[in-house]
């Protein structure tokens, strides 16, 4: 078991292009810097925005995923972030609806 906390926090909103989610299917993940641990993650409010706390400084991968039922899988889209203690950062992630685009990142 991996135990981490910090005082940095991630708030951000969430863009779509060629749709709009069904919003019980949306959800933003923190991964740690390898892309492939999941540290933390938020659902996405009907306003698209999303808060993410207690995250010790570093370099991250954010992730923003819904579930697509066009294409019956989860559709992603990755940004890295990095955080200072006690640092709030505003991110903006777009999740293109038409396709379901190549996962960017690890």
């Amino acid at each position: 078991m991996i135990v981490a906390y910090g005082t940095a926090s991630i708030r951000g909103a969430a863009k779509y292009e060629n749709g709009v989610p069904r919003i019980s299917t949306v959800n933003v993940a923190l991964f740690w810097p390898d892309g492939k641990r999941e540290l933390m993650w938020s659902p996405v409010d009907v306003r698209g925005n999303f808060l993410l706390e207690g995250i010790p400084a570093g370099s991250y991968w954010l992730e923003l995923r819904a579930y697509s039922p066009e294409f019956q899988r989860m559709v992603r889209a990755r940004k890295q972030v990095q955080v200072a203690d006690s640092e709030a950062i505003d991110v903006t992630l777009m999740l293109d609806l038409s396709a379901a685009p190549a996962k960017t990142g690890p």
